[in-house]
């Protein structure tokens, strides 16, 4: 009779795979190198906005870090909704070339 297994609740535990713990870990040790190279460069930004924008991302990035270790660890959807990034400079973007008359390249 010792050898009866008894049922215990660790469900949420262990609801993923080799494969998944894998992937999961390899998802959240790229956030976490980011997170750090923001950390590392921080202090040799000189330029205002760029560090603007650095705090921004690092504030973003560690919300979805967090979302993401909440959902892996209890096996559920997280508590707290997706946040859309929303750059606070300009971003108006002009892509193409300008059209120009044919340039001879052959010397006269």
């Amino acid at each position: 009779m010792q050898n009866e297994q008894q049922p215990n609740d660790t469900s949420a535990m262990t609801n993923h795979g080799g494969h998944e713990l894998f992937d999961g870990h390899e998802m959240l040790a790229g956030m976490i190198n980011v997170l750090d190279q923001y950390m590392i460069f921080k202090p040799y930004v000189k330029d205002q906005q760029l560090l603007d924008i650095l705090e921004q991302q690092y504030d973003y990035l560690t919300a979805q870090y967090n979302r993401m270790v909440e959902a892996f660890s209890t096996g559920q959807k997280p508590t707290t909704d997706i946040q859309s990034y929303a750059m606070t400079q300009s971003h108006t973007v002009t892509y193409g070339i300008t059209p120009s008359a044919p340039k001879n390249l052959m010397p006269t």
